[in-house]
């Protein structure tokens, strides 16, 4: 009879046990679904940063131009220039959440990330 008692509470243990494992095994797929979205946003919203620096740009280069022949104010030149700025910002800023989203992502699988080195700049 103790052997059968014993033998019960170790069925329920491992039960426990068991459902504890696919608890933590429903916790880690949600958090890397979330972890993949989040980074697939980040990664979009970093193409998009760049096109909207490229885009300042042209307008900034197109601005000063026209402001050194007259045909522009100061103020337009002022808000192109601010705008370029701005537009870098939200560039630098991007890259860093893609770099951050990766990072998390690494630290819910255990892998270790690939060194990368990118230089933010714009031609």
């Amino acid at each position: 009879f103790r052997k059968t008692t014993e033998v019960d509470r170790a069925v329920v243990q491992m039960k426990k046990a068991a459902a504890t494992v696919d608890e933590a095994e429903q916790r880690l797929s949600c958090e890397l679904e979330t972890a993949i979205s989040v980074r697939d946003n980040a990664r979009k919203e970093t193409e998009s940063a760049r096109a909207s620096v490229i885009h300042a740009r042209e307008n900034f280069d197109m601005v000063k131009a026209q402001y050194a022949e007259g045909e522009a104010s100061r103020v337009d030149f002022t808000d192109a220039a601010n705008d370029y700025v701005m537009s870098l910002g939200r560039r630098i800023s991007a890259f860093y959440a893609c770099q951050r989203s990766e990072a998390r992502l690494f630290a819910l699988s255990g892998l270790l990330p690939t060194y990368r080195e990118e230089l933010v700049q714009e031609k």
